[in-house]
């Protein structure tokens, strides 16, 4: 988080609360039915899928804003 911040690539104020929130993201309901021992096996295609949607939220919510433009 740190790193892409610096590079510019992300506007991260507080990068660990950056990261918690990703891992919260990624994780998504599959996480916690596996935890609760709802799912006897492990939804492969659901954790690919929450995965690729919590990198595409949280790089929406993080990305470096454009600067107002014009004189």
């Amino acid at each position: 988080m740190r790193r892409a911040a610096a590079a510019g690539s992300l506007e991260i104020a507080q990068p660990r609360m950056a990261a918690e929130q990703f891992v919260g993201l990624i994780r998504g309901e599959n996480h916690l039915r596996h935890v609760l021992h709802l799912e006897t096996e492990a939804d492969r295609s659901g954790i690919g899928d929450a995965v690729s949607a919590g990198v595409d939220t949280f790089v929406r919510a993080f990305a470096r804003q454009a600067g107002p433009t014009g004189p």
